[in-house]
């Protein structure tokens, strides 16, 4: 293997597209029938609510959902639409810190130790990459990590 590279969540970033697209549609399917009888409050609490609402729900899991993470011999890497956002070597992987969720098991590669941090503040470090633990994902793992951080 020389470099493998997995998405860190696919799905979400779908769903919540699926949902601005469905918000707009319905904003355009409403608009006529915001006649000028309507308050402004009405008017500016549905476009909030159908546009502006779903849309920075969309960019806020599109950057945190949607990179790739790349696992080679050298370390990890996350790009998000080609560009380079972190790379963290195996000699600077501290630990790799599991935290189970109600739908998914989280992996956490991390140049410190993440112990006692919630999943909020292990996801909000900038020196830490992480992904959803999936079968291939911790295949790909075993055969790149060094022994020391296989646990």
């Amino acid at each position: 293997m020389k470099k493998v590279k997995f998405r860190i969540l696919i799905y979400v970033p779908i769903f919540t597209f699926s949902l601005l697209l469905i918000s707009v549609f319905t904003l355009i399917l409403i608009s006529p029938y915001l006649n000028n009888d309507e308050s402004i409050a009405v008017k500016m609490a549905s476009v909030f609510s159908l546009t502006i609402i779903p849309l920075t729900l969309f960019m806020y899991t599109f950057f945190t959902m949607w990179p790739s993470v790349e696992f080679s011999g050298n370390g990890i890497e996350k790009t998000l639409l080609g560009k380079k956002q972190r790379f963290i070597s195996w000699d600077d992987v501290y630990e790799i810190k599991r935290i189970k969720t109600g739908i998914a098991e989280w992996l956490f590669f991390s140049k410190v130790s993440l112990e006692g941090k919630t999943i909020d503040k292990c996801r909000n470090r900038k020196d830490n990459i992480f992904i959803v633990s999936t079968k291939e994902i911790e295949e790909v793992i075993e055969h790149f990590a060094p022994n020391r951080l296989l646990k």
